[in-house]
């Protein structure tokens, strides 16, 4: 009977070290975040419609200030952003209309996220950082149906800014406590090496298995974009610019300052580190114009490294979210708190915190332990009595 009850003491504490012990999930947060706002909102696409002022759908532009259809890569990197100060890149997405009306993905409770990973890549993949000047596109904002944008609900996906009402939603939820719905772009981060300067979308592919396929061997940055959307506890009827629901889809530009976002990927990406949380100015939209935004709008309240002197000493510190990063001249990097990235990172997986195992296999093994232990004590009770 000793031996019966030493082993459900051992299956026990087999049990908890499954739910203890830390995953690739976890370490998941490696990278960075910034914390952007909305530049303005225009009629504009400079990827798919360069030079023609207003043939597009309304898009809602995060970064730049001067983001429109005559943009250069040399104007935008002259340009203002309400990024920290070093990401002068653009990133632009649809416009969301809730029952006809648009809503401004800006306000009290309102974040505008921009995250740079590399967890869909297998540890010790080496990332590279996004070449100058290229331009790519996740999703299909022509699809006719929700098949022709295969990419909903795995990397273009909906849900509440409190993370209630599920993950990874192929569609707005119906309801959010918050009154705020979420929308992420996860963009692909294999590329072929062909720069086009007009539209790179083509020589992009997302990895599968933790590997880049064939012929797309330069690992990049894993971006995603999550907008949120004040639309009210009720969701309504939601509708983006581009038209129904699945023809989600957004844009980037790379024109960061490109030592500033060497320094990160080496520093962060490339050593596994959280480098935390940088915040922009946020900002409020200008008016809709298509005239190029001037360079004397203020600067963000953040600075990103420009050009360390080596990136193997840049090391993450625990400072605020709006702390200054100005020691780029000695390699260090300044971030936040890195729970709080970690907390605003979207979830790798459905697992428990702190492990990927998952609930319904951790309930499983349970169950069948306590089966084995109870059949077993049944069995010794009946030779026992004989």
């Amino acid at each position: 009977m000793r031996t019966l009850w030493r082993a459900l003491l051992l299956a026990v504490v087999v049990l908890s070290t499954l739910v203890a012990i830390p995953t690739t999930s976890e370490a998941a947060s490696s990278g960075w975040l910034l914390k952007c706002g909305l530049a303005r909102s225009l009629p504009d696409d400079p990827i798919v419609f360069p030079g023609v002022h207003g043939a597009s759908h309304l898009h809602d532009f995060f970064g730049n200030t001067s983001t429109n259809a005559d943009s250069t890569y040399q104007s935008m990197r002259a340009a203002s952003t309400n990024c920290p100060v070093g990401d002068t890149g653009a990133y632009w997405a649809p416009a969301l209309l809730r029952n006809g009306s648009k809503v401004s993905p800006a306000g009290s409770g309102v974040r505008q996220q921009i995250y740079f990973r590399a967890n869909n890549l297998a540890s010790g993949t080496r990332i590279e950082a996004f070449p100058p000047d290229l331009r790519m596109i996740t999703g299909n904002g022509r699809a006719r149906s929700a098949a022709e944008n295969p990419k909903l609900g795995r990397e273009i996906y909906w849900g509440c800014s409190d993370n209630s009402g599920g993950s990874k939603l192929p569609a707005p939820p119906a309801s959010c406590p918050s009154g705020i719905v979420t929308l992420h772009y996860g963009f692909p981060n294999c590329w072929d090496g062909v720069l086009t300067h007009v539209n790179d979308t083509p020589h992009l592919r997302y990895p599968s298995g933790g590997k880049c396929p064939a012929g797309f061997a330069h690992a990049l940055p894993r971006l995603i974009i999550r907008t949120e959307y004040p639309v009210g506890t009720s969701t309504g009827f939601v509708m983006l610019s581009s038209g129904p629901v699945f023809t989600a889809h957004a844009d980037f530009w790379n024109t960061w300052n490109q030592a500033s976002l060497q320094a990160l990927v080496d520093a962060c990406l490339n050593t596994g580190k959280s480098c935390g949380t940088f915040t922009g100015s946020g900002g409020t939209a200008p008016p809709a114009t298509s005239a190029p935004a001037t360079t004397s709008a203020p600067r963000s309240s953040t600075t990103i490294p420009r050009s360390p002197t080596t990136t193997a000493a840049v090391t993450p510190s625990t400072a605020a979210p709006a702390t200054s990063l100005d020691s780029a001249a000695s390699g260090q990097v300044s971030s936040a708190n890195s729970s709080q990235a970690s907390a605003t990172t979207p979830p790798a997986t459905g697992g428990l915190p702190f492990t990927g195992v998952q609930p319904s296999i951790l309930l499983v093994l349970a169950v069948v332990l306590v089966c084995l232990g109870a059949a077993t004590l049944i069995g010794a009770r009946r030779r026992a009595r004989h």
